[in-house]
């Protein structure tokens, strides 16, 4: 059967629902009543710098990847150089960026959606995850899950966020391959625009993530906003039962 993305008239990818994973179930009542937690960047830094595992940990969160690297190194005080040579790989992380609270979530869009059945007004659809996000979502993230709309949760932290007067921006994970200098990830870098928030390796493109960044707030301890009551359009889960269990949606045409 088509997935709803090769359908003609949906080859642009939708957002359906968004997936909240947690080890501890009480993570999760606890974003159900209202409490938006949002880490910084930098402990996700850390995270896999002290765990040597990349998964909700990422080394590589605001920075550019550049291979092949031509170097100089250049005394600041005469301009003489100093030493020059080639890299074959060279990391620059936006130090002022990691401080920005950001929050994460796992999407299920149109490319997850298998069509099972249709009539005049919509499609009826079944989520397909990837044997490896059955498994490393567990592993990565936890055996707890929220499963959330995509429309009535922003539109509860848009009127929270404008109430706080935060700036932000949200949108899907841009994931490409780190091993390539890309253009559009590099000219990203040099215009430091808001896609450096965005912008993941392709080795973890399996969590198909979607995230959200406070731009105007830096954080050290984690910032937590009242979003308002979510029970009332999410249920709570086990990971294991989420993908032992066909999870059935209606999409309208």
């Amino acid at each position: 059967m088509p997935r709803l993305s090769e359908i003609d008239g949906n080859e642009t990818t939708q957002l359906c629902l968004f997936l909240k994973f947690a080890t501890e179930k009480w993570h999760l009542e606890s974003l159900q009543s209202g409490k938006l937690r949002m880490n910084n960047l930098k402990r996700f830094i850390d995270m896999e710098k002290n765990e040597g595992k990349k998964g909700m940990g990422d080394l590589l969160e605001v920075s550019n990847v550049i291979n092949l690297l031509n170097f100089k190194l250049i005394d600041p005080d005469t301009d003489e150089v100093i030493f020059e040579g080639k890299s074959s790989r060279g990391v620059m992380t936006l130090n002022h960026c990691t401080p920005k609270p950001v929050f994460c979530l796992a999407m299920v869009d149109s490319k997850m959606l298998e069509v099972i059945e249709e009539d005049d007004k919509c499609y009826k659809c079944k989520v397909v995850f990837l044997d490896i996000q059955k498994r490393r979502f567990i592993e990565d993230f936890g055996n707890h899950v929220m499963v959330l709309p995509v429309s009535g949760f922003l539109e509860r932290v848009i009127k929270a966020f404008d109430k706080h007067e935060y700036g932000y921006v949200y949108q899907p994970v841009l994931y490409d391959d780190f091993n390539v200098n890309h253009s559009n990830r590099l000219k990203s870098f040099e215009e430091e625009n808001t896609d450096v928030f965005f912008w993941k390796d392709k080795s973890i493109e399996y969590q198909n993530e979607f995230r959200i960044v406070i731009l105007n707030k830096d954080i050290e301890e984690p910032l937590v906003t009242e979003i308002g009551d979510l029970s009332d359009i999410s249920f709570i889960t086990t990971s294991e039962k989420l993908f032992m269990n066909e999870l059935i949606l209606s999409v309208n045409k």
